[in-house]
């Protein structure tokens, strides 16, 4: 998806996650498995200081903006430390298990999300603040809801 629909390239991109291990059965990492981990993502996020931090599931949704409902919360943008934007959509996992493509499947929303992210990476390769991008998204989301988009 991100190559296919936000015209990027892997090395345009920062990939990382919450934990640096998978934890056993690759089931979801607990409170402390993360906090054992958060120095170690909290120093990569220094030393790139990312603008928009786009997250990949319900457990960095959870880290950054402290909520759980990723259907509700995806496609929108959250405030976080030091200006940082977070915008939320679905974990491939979690697509690779729901493959349908119909309007308003998890698939469906994270390929308008995908869409938007490439739309943000453009915008700051234009010399775009992070306030004019995120008016930018929003004002695509808006007219993407008449449509039955986000």
């Amino acid at each position: 998806m991100l190559k296919e629909l936000a015209k990027l390239e892997r090395k345009d991109v920062f990939i990382t996650n919450i934990v640096k291990c998978r934890p056993p059965q690759n089931r979801m990492p607990t409170k402390e498995e993360i906090k054992e981990c958060q120095s170690y993502l909290d120093a990569q996020i220094l030393v790139i200081k990312p603008k928009i931090i786009v997250t990949l599931g319900s457990t960095p949704l959870n880290y950054f903006t402290g909520l759980n409902k990723m259907t509700e919360s995806r496609g929108h943008f959250y405030d976080w430390h030091g200006n940082i934007k977070i915008f939320a959509t679905f974990h491939p996992s979690y697509l690779l298990r729901n493959q349908s493509n119909a309007k308003g499947s998890p698939r469906w929303f994270a390929s308008l999300d995908m869409t938007l992210v490439g739309f943000m990476y453009r915008a700051f390769i234009q010399g775009k603040s992070t306030e004019e991008v995120v008016k930018i998204i929003e004002e695509k989301v808006k007219s993407l809801e008449p449509l039955g988009g986000i």
